[in-house]
């Protein structure tokens, strides 16, 4: 890429401090173009502890997708305008439960979706 192009390519960090500071050297979401990239977001409270607390996947789940909705409205953007989604599963077990929680966050319209374990 030519540095011209390069120059013309803008980002802009977008941060919500309604979730956990990055736990590593990355930004919780970049804003180029029309196009917001969320990083992975993880099932962990505003004090990066992880919420399950003996209450599952489901709890994970919910608070994983509270923080991503978090960040999208940082960006000016909302959880209706999700197109992909990727969801990495300790235990493939927790699909149906992960999706029953999902379902409520993405109740029409639902983005593309993949999930490993």
């Amino acid at each position: 890429m030519s540095d011209t192009v390069a120059h013309k390519v803008t980002k802009t960090i977008v941060t919500s401090p309604e979730i956990y500071k990055p736990v590593g050297p990355y930004s919780q979401a970049i804003l180029t173009g029309h196009t917001l990239y969320i990083s992975g977001v993880l099932g962990l409270d505003q004090q990066a502890q992880l919420v399950c607390g003996g209450r599952g996947a489901e709890a994970e789940a919910r608070q994983v997708l509270n923080n991503m909705k978090h960040v999208l409205e940082a960006g000016g953007s909302s959880l209706a305008a999700v197109v992909k989604t990727t969801i990495l599963l300790r235990d493939m077990d927790d699909f149906q439960v992960v999706n029953q929680v999902y379902a409520e966050y993405f109740p029409r319209d639902c983005p593309a979706m993949a999930t490993y374990q």
